[in-house]
């Protein structure tokens, strides 16, 4: 079974509706909702390499933000780097970095990810609001997201389930007044 069809099976099972509707009460059930999908899904699809887990962890991150009704931008190339993730947007990136956050998302070698890192380091100065996903944890210069927790938690070192939850934090803390509409 391919990424997709695992992900999205699994999330026809639960409901999309009923994700939906009980983050937007309560922005917390994004944890169980991650970690329950990302169970069933690595149960269902199998053996998945590092660049599999990070496809897997980012289409779970793009469905989650969409259900969350979190303000985002995916796949955006700015001054010829591809960023994953922005969040809430480009512009306020572009203007105000301090009340961004770009997230990238490991499909490959630790020394990849370091280059992206240095890359998207000139327009996001901040460690603290940039993000990487991985499926372990690293010594890199960001706040690291990882489904892999054999090693200590940290401020830097965080469960992947916890990335919806953060990223509403983060938002209510910048004072960030994107307008939310439900689908």
């Amino acid at each position: 079974m391919d990424i997709s069809a695992g992900l999205y099976s699994t999330i026809a099972e639960i409901g999309k509706e009923k994700i939906q509707s009980e983050i937007a009460l309560d922005i917390t059930q994004s944890k169980y909702y991650v970690e329950m999908i990302m169970s069933d899904c690595i149960r269902r699809i199998g053996n998945l390499d590092e660049e599999g887990i990070g496809s897997l962890c980012e289409a779970l991150l793009h469905f989650m933000l969409t259900v969350s009704i979190l303000p985002s931008m995916r796949k955006v190339l700015f001054n010829g780097t591809i960023l994953d993730i922005v969040i809430p947007t480009l512009r306020v990136l572009k203007n105000f970095p301090e009340n961004s956050v770009v997230i990238l998302i490991n499909k490959g070698s630790g020394k990849i990810i370091e280059e992206k890192i240095d890359q998207v380091r000139r327009f996001q100065p901040s460690e603290r609001n940039l993000w990487v996903v991985s499926e372990k944890s690293h010594s890199l210069p960001c706040i690291s997201y990882v489904l892999d927790q054999k090693n200590p938690l940290s401020e830097r070192i965080k469960p992947y389930s916890d990335i919806i939850i953060d990223i509403d934090k983060f938002l209510h803390e910048k004072g960030d007044k994107s307008l939310k509409i439900f689908q």
